[in-house]
């Protein structure tokens, strides 16, 4: 689960009040799957897993990170997804 310990680090390692931007391939562009480093696949709602969704069902995943979901935007023609969270 490289993408939950990723974002739980992220989160361990931000002060309150930090943010985190990224911008990933978002499904259904062919940039989801044709780098071959790719091991998730991103789509409209994945960054809410890492914010205040449903504890129980995160905890489940392992994930512990509580992210505040700032903005997402659709970027590069909507083939990518730029996420800005925020450390509450």
């Amino acid at each position: 689960r490289p993408l939950i310990q990723l974002h739980n680090e992220v989160f361990r390692c931000l002060r309150s009040g930090g943010t985190w931007e990224h911008i990933t391939p978002v499904y259904p562009a062919k940039e989801v799957w044709q780098d071959p480093t790719h091991v998730t696949v991103w789509t409209d709602v994945s960054a809410m897993y890492f914010s205040s969704f449903d504890p129980v069902l995160l905890s489940s995943y392992g994930i512990t990170c509580r992210f505040t979901l700032k903005s997402q935007t659709h970027v590069y023609g909507g083939t990518h997804l730029h996420v800005v969270m925020e450390k509450p």
